[in-house]
């Protein structure tokens, strides 16, 4: 069945996901990819060898985990018809250890791209039919969708606003 439709709002841990079919709701959620808290918090304090190494290997482990995360949505609803996954504007960070040394205060913005990517290559990695709508658009629809969300949420608590964002990304 390609009828579903997958978003995902990228955040540390894991992004939120979102399925739709159709209008409905099928499940919202977080996929889990990072046992580790704040790895690029941590590859702030080591030198710049082990730093590189040590977030190379959080990346390749967050891209498993998005990966088989993804794989258990496909085996539960089947494949996508599209997965939209958020993009936001800060395209121009582009060496994320470098970003989250030079300022500490971006460490979690960073730890969110960071999943970003490793979602985005676990996408492609299974071949999945890929969309990346921007993040600003969809929160300028935020407001002239609120009656179709606030339904779409109901029962889902807290029904957030990385959700909300996810569910537009799908519905396209």
């Amino acid at each position: 069945m390609r009828g579903c439709t997958l978003g995902l709002r990228a955040q540390r841990g894991g992004p939120v996901f979102v399925a739709l079919a159709g209008p409905a709701l099928l499940a919202a959620g977080v996929i889990a990819c990072d046992d580790d808290d704040g790895p690029y918090g941590q590859a702030r304090q080591m030198p710049e060898t082990a730093a590189r190494a040590f977030v190379a290997a959080v990346a390749a482990s967050q891209q498993a985990w998005a990966q088989a995360g993804l794989a258990e949505l496909i085996d539960r609803f089947g494949l996508p018809a599209r997965v939209a996954l958020i993009a936001n504007r800060a395209t121009w960070v582009t060496d994320l250890l470098a970003h989250a040394r030079g300022w500490a205060d971006h460490v979690p913005v960073v730890e969110a791209l960071a999943v970003r990517a490793a979602t985005r290559a676990a996408i492609l990695a299974l071949g999945l039919p890929l969309a990346e709508p921007d993040e600003t658009t969809l929160a300028g629809r935020l407001a002239a969708e609120a009656d179709w969300l606030r339904g779409l949420g109901q029962g889902q608590r807290p029904w957030t606003r990385k959700e909300k964002l996810a569910a537009l990304a799908a519905a396209g």
